[in-house]
């Protein structure tokens, strides 16, 4: 599928019209990023979370682009990411403000670690990483209440975790060079071992690269999918505790 000149049906590992961009802003705010990050919030509006006024920690938040949604919702935020060019434009956009902080957290070796949070917005980020599973761990110790997770996922239906090449030029990747690809049940299970109630949703973001039926084969091995981990049981109507196989046929 291609929208806006990009192509969203096909493995972002290889060659692509952003493999060239070096500027933070320039790479991040282009016809790729934007539709992509407007479904993600506007999906997580849908899941009737406790999010307002919240104390939270975003990990791997590229340019702070999807921060704002818990800052017009009157969160304090801890903003981090592993590249001193990312965290530079973030300083840059929320430096000033009284109820941010802005730190570097590369999640592959973490040193000085932020305190624990009430909530961990931890999206786009786990498939860069070498070590995912040490990482998930990490976080839910920085985890009071709720975990929010969106990933790139493997279609399978096996627990497994595939290491894949990555990019380290790319400002949306790898820190060295190496990515992962976990299943859905691997993703389950391991947030399983840190979080009593663990949820996927019920529905998926309006979106190209979320996949609305698993039942069916695919033209790519990969897809998105989002997860809830939560210290405390969750009654919003639009979290299971299963993988849909099928997900809801709805629109945020």
């Amino acid at each position: 599928m291609i929208v806006a000149g990009f192509e969203l049906d096909r493995d972002w590992t290889a060659a692509d019209p952003l493999a060239g961009v070096t500027d933070p802003v320039q790479f991040f705010h282009n016809p790729y990023y934007y539709p992509l990050n407007n479904r993600r919030t506007e999906h997580l509006a849908t899941l009737e979370l406790p999010l307002h006024g919240r104390r939270v920690l975003e990990v791997g938040a590229g340019i702070g682009d999807l921060s704002e949604y818990f800052l017009d919702r009157g969160c304090t935020m801890t903003i981090t990411d592993g590249r001193a060019d990312n965290l530079e434009v973030i300083r840059g956009r929320y430096g000033g403000r009284a109820d941010v902080r802005i730190a570097r957290l590369d999640l592959d070796d973490p040193v000085d670690l932020p305190e624990a949070h009430e909530v961990v917005f931890c999206y786009g980020v786990l498939y860069h990483l070498m070590r995912p599973g040490e990482a998930l761990t990490m976080l839910a110790s920085l985890t009071r209440d709720l975990f929010l997770l969106e990933t790139v996922v493997l279609r399978d239906e096996d627990d497994r975790m595939d290491l894949v090449p990555e990019s380290v030029t790319r400002c949306s990747q790898s820190l060295r060079g190496s990515g992962a690809r976990p299943t859905r049940a691997w993703c389950v299970r391991v947030l399983g071992e840190s979080f009593p109630h663990v949820y996927a949703a019920k529905a998926q973001p309006w979106h190209a690269e979320f996949q609305r039926d698993w039942s069916v084969p695919g033209m790519m091995a990969t897809s998105r999918a989002v997860f809830v981990a939560s210290r405390r049981e969750l009654s919003s109507p639009w979290l299971t505790r299963e993988l849909p196989v099928r997900h809801l046929e709805t629109t945020p």
